[in-house]
């Protein structure tokens, strides 16, 4: 239990860190953190394209292999190479 609210604090603490650089540094055009689950799935979109999905499954604490499909990006300049040599008008 104590492990848990020292958890606690120390995200709050990382989150007011987050809003408080984004204002100093002057960008606007950012979105606010309005949550630590924002950062999670930053971490497991950027680990799936570093790490195959098993893994990251793994690190991410998954159960299901889907939960951890959710986090894929589809990576629209592959998709449009595929596209161009593939399509019969080409």
């Amino acid at each position: 239990m104590f492990h848990k609210k020292r958890l606690i604090r120390g995200m709050s603490r990382i989150k007011k860190m987050i809003n408080r650089s984004r204002l100093k540094c002057g960008t606007s055009y950012e979105p606010r953190l309005n949550n630590m689950a924002q950062i999670r799935a930053s971490v497991i979109t950027n680990w799936l394209q570093h790490y195959n999905l098993r893994e990251v499954q793994y690190m991410a604490g998954h159960k299901y292999v889907s939960s951890t499909e959710r986090y894929r990006t589809d990576n629209l300049e592959d998709l449009q190479k595929e596209l161009e040599k593939y399509h019969p008008l080409k």
